[in-house]
């Protein structure tokens, strides 16, 4: 936990904010366990070393964002009107979550990196344990 403190002195004012969360040393539960989630993606963007493997996280999101919105746009492998609805549905959620995310590493938002890794394993579920 003094890791978290000094590297939190260390961020500029915008960035401290994400490291007090209110109450998150009280708090008991669940909201103690998302408030130490939040530090530690926090805690992410100011390990050395981290900015490069987080632009090419963000690159990688944004190649899926393209695909789910290619499709989106028919240039999939069928077009918009002939696929079925659980693929439309599909590439609307990955879509859009594959773009927050990499909205949220450009801004070094904790969503960013909660997003991603929430697109990455959601997918890894669909298409690889349940097709």
């Amino acid at each position: 936990m003094q890791a978290v403190t000094a590297a939190a002195r260390r961020l500029p004012k915008l960035q401290y904010e994400y490291f007090s969360v209110r109450g998150a040393g009280t708090a008991t539960g669940s909201k103690r366990r998302s408030a130490l989630r939040t530090k530690w993606i926090a805690a992410a963007y100011c390990r050395r070393g981290s900015h490069a493997v987080l632009l090419v996280l963000a690159a990688f999101c944004a190649l899926g964002a393209l695909v789910h919105v290619g499709n989106l746009l028919g240039f999939g492998e069928l077009a918009w009107h002939e696929s079925p609805l659980t693929w439309k549905i599909g590439d609307i959620w990955w879509g859009a979550l594959e773009i927050a995310a990499v909205a949220g590493i450009v801004a070094r938002s904790p969503v960013g990196i909660a997003a991603s890794m929430r697109a990455a394993t959601s997918q890894v579920l669909a298409y690889g344990v349940y097709s």
